[in-house]
């Protein structure tokens, strides 16, 4: 019977402690759900609280901007409304001040053309002028005019250089044998009495208006040889100059390279038609000038003509030796705007034709260079072939 007892205890002793567990297991298991439930409704909390100061930082800023935007705005708008206000309303032009404004332009393009109108009489007389000047004093002092009709190559009785006598000259004081006497091209003498400067030459191209006197001035070497670039023969001032020899230049054409200017003048006056020589059919109609002295009549036969880029650079008068002449010879051939067969020997006498050249480099020069060659005892005719018009005429376009 004890036993029996024993065995009821000792079971409900284990039934109790059968529930406690169970209890505590549950209890347990309750805490833990509530740990995890608090947990996620924290973690929910604290993601809705982080979205909602996201949405309200994200709120800010557009409310700022916003209102950064209408502030803009507003100040544009009251700038425009304060330039609209400051500005004064365009008034309309009337019919009668629009017709004082058309007046006073039309009154200034009538102006501005009589002007130009007057500048051009003005440049058309000094140019006639200039013509009518050579012309006349062509008339008065040539007095034995001559076209010797010569051509490179023609065999001539008597081949000298300047300063040489000429050979086999027949004896003017034999009788039996009389010899028509030489007379000078132009009168040589009237024209040093008219002027002070030495009229060293006339020059003469046929077929072009270059038929002028060649003038030196003594004591010029080198530092005065602009005295007759704006000076006519007689010391009057006139924009087409003089044809003249360099003052370092002897004015009997005895030096190796004797040096010519003259201006190039648009109206074709003065040296204009040498820029016609960049032509070569022009060279080939007019491949000679002639050069007449007080001692004798000259034919130079052109071979050459080349640029200079400066215009202070001036052709070499003498050179060294005979080899240096020929090279100098060469030099230019090759920069040559035509081409020629003329023969230069290391003995020959050469003339450079210089005036300023057109081109990109308005300092330029064109040199064109021929040859003498003494005419001595070459029959002439008593004719003079002179184109007034045809260095204007023959200018390139």
């Amino acid at each position: 019977m004890d036993n029996d007892n024993n065995n009821n205890d000792s079971n409900i002793e284990k039934g109790k402690r059968a529930d406690g567990e169970a209890t505590d297991e549950k209890a347990k298991a309750d805490g833990e759900a509530a740990d995890e439930k608090a947990k996620a409704d924290g973690e929910a909390a604290d993601e809705k609280a982080k979205a909602d100061g996201e949405a309200a930082d994200e709120k800010a800023k557009a409310d700022e901007g916003n209102a950064d935007e209408k502030a803009k705005a507003d100040g544009e708008a009251a700038v425009e409304k304060a330039k609209a206000e400051g500005k004064p309303k365009k008034k309309k032009m009337s019919y009668k001040v629009k017709m004082r404004l058309l007046y006073s332009i039309l009154a200034v393009a009538i102006a501005t053309a009589a002007v130009c109108a007057v500048w051009l009489i003005v440049d058309m007389n000094t140019t006639r002028q200039g013509q009518e000047y050579y012309e006349t004093l062509t008339e008065d002092v040539v007095k034995s005019p001559r076209n010797y009709h010569y051509h490179p190559g023609d065999a001539l009785p008597g081949d000298t250089l300047p300063g040489e006598d000429t050979p086999d000259a027949p004896d003017p004081d034999v009788d039996d044998d009389p010899v028509e006497e030489w007379v000078p091209y132009v009168d040589f003498d009237d024209l040093n009495v008219r002027f002070e400067p030495t009229t060293a030459a006339w020059l003469v191209i046929e077929g072009t208006i270059i038929d002028y006197p060649v003038m030196y001035r003594d004591g010029d070497k080198g530092n005065n040889n602009d005295y007759f670039l704006r000076r006519l023969p007689d010391g009057s001032s006139h924009r087409n100059g003089s044809i003249y020899i360099d003052g370092r230049n002897s004015p009997d054409f005895t030096d190796r390279n004797t040096v010519v200017y003259g201006h190039n003048m648009g109206s074709g006056d003065m040296f204009g038609a040498l820029k016609n020589y960049r032509r070569q059919e022009f060279y080939e109609q007019h491949p000679i000038a002639y050069i007449y002295t007080p001692e004798r009549d000259y034919a130079l036969v052109l071979f050459a003509g080349y640029d200079l880029d400066s215009a202070y650079e001036v052709p070499p008068m003498t050179f060294r030796d005979s080899e240096a002449f020929l090279q100098h010879i060469e030099n230019i051939r090759r920069r040559s705007v035509f081409r020629s067969g003329v023969e230069v020997g290391e003995d020959d006498l050469i003339v450079s034709l210089a005036t300023c050249a057109v081109s990109s480099n308005r300092n330029a020069r064109l040199i064109l260079v021929g040859k003498l060659v003494v005419l001595d005892g070459l029959p002439v005719t008593e004719t003079r072939n002179r184109a007034p018009n045809q260095g204007a005429a023959d200018s390139p376009s």
